[in-house]
């Protein structure tokens, strides 16, 4: 957990001081073109801004200590191309068995499971967003999440932008797999249950 707390606890950081750099900016922009400050507009970006550095960080943090991290590596060791490698690794390293229903809880505890339903979980919200303040289509939602998806694992192949001299994660195309379902699965949750909610033109005139 504490691997889990580590990014959350930069990403909060990061967003306090970027709150008090950009808050009264978009405050003064917000005045300005509806000629009043949007009492959900507001929070939401702000939570958006939150939710995004917590995403940022959970991907490239922990950083490898630069002591024992070796110099040279062979790139393509940090590079997985072969898809829906996370259900042949679930099913060969849990002790999951379909015809024991008691093997499904302890197989769920283990990481060859919530890992990658982490990752599917991580873009949930991105969905969420896309749909509900964004307006975007699903097949928008769908191309800008793989599109963040893949940002971050350019990201972590680049080495941190070149800090590092080689990848310090994997470049998993299962990462790009899930991370695009969760942002599926994000848009649909809006559809479902989110249109209900007022739309957020309604806060901007009050």
């Amino acid at each position: 957990m504490e691997v889990y707390l580590l990014p959350i606890e930069a990403a909060v950081v990061t967003f306090l001081l970027l709150s008090i750099i950009l808050t009264l900016p978009f405050i003064l922009y917000q005045h300005r073109k509806h000629g009043a400050v949007s009492k959900l507009r507001t929070p939401i970006l702000l939570s958006f801004l939150l939710y995004m550095l917590c995403v940022y960080y959970l991907t490239i943090l922990p950083l490898p200590d630069p002591k024992t991290f070796e110099q040279t590596a062979n790139i393509w060791d940090y590079i997985n191309l072969n898809p829906l490698g996370f259900i042949r690794d679930f099913v060969e390293t849990t002790q999951f068995k379909i015809t024991d229903i008691t093997t499904y809880l302890p197989a769920m505890q283990e990481k060859a499971f919530y890992q990658p339903l982490l990752n599917i979980l991580m873009t949930v919200p991105f969905g969420m967003y896309l749909g509900y303040y964004f307006k975007d289509s699903l097949k928008k939602t769908v191309l800008l999440t793989f599109l963040l998806s893949l940002f971050f694992e350019l990201t972590q192949l680049s080495g941190l932008y070149g800090i590092y001299s080689h990848p310090y994660r994997l470049f998993d195309v299962d990462d790009l797999i899930l991370n695009t379902l969760g942002g599926l699965i994000g848009f649909l949750i809006y559809k479902r249950c989110l249109r209900r909610l007022p739309p957020i033109e309604k806060y901007d005139k009050q």
